[in-house]
């Protein structure tokens, strides 16, 4: 894949913080978005980039460099476009609330079960 070849440091790094070896095989499922979600960590302001050593976190999701829709992505579905709006309302009420400096707090656990809903819905294909 001639159009990667600018992208191998990222896909370097999105395979040491995700664990996932092959990851032109998963761009290839049917369910990477909802995989990702699962592996990937809430937004913490004050962690390292991913570039940086750092974790895969939902910005990454929403990237346009690595995320639903990149180059490295992909074309994505109309279910993976959905679930890309809604993981950004997500993303929002996060940064919104300051869910970053109290990941453990009320919303915040709320903001992550809809995340794990989320994850299931696109599991199951009944985003709408």
């Amino acid at each position: 894949m001639r159009v990667l070849d600018g992208y191998r440091i990222h896909i370097t790094h999105l395979q040491r913080a995700t664990g996932i070896s092959d990851w032109m095989a998963l761009m290839q499922r049917q369910d990477r978005l909802p995989l990702l979600l699962q592996v990937a960590d809430p937004i913490d302001l004050g962690a390292q980039h991913l570039l940086d050593g750092g974790p895969y976190t939902w910005s990454e999701l929403l990237c346009n460099i690595v995320g639903v829709g990149s180059d490295i992505w992909g074309p994505p579905t109309d279910l993976e476009l959905a679930g890309r709006s809604e993981l950004a309302d997500i993303v929002f009420e996060w940064l919104g609330m300051g869910c970053w400096s109290e990941p453990d707090g009320e919303i915040a656990t709320e903001l992550k079960r809809r995340i794990r809903l989320l994850a299931e819905k696109l599991n199951q294909r009944e985003l709408r």
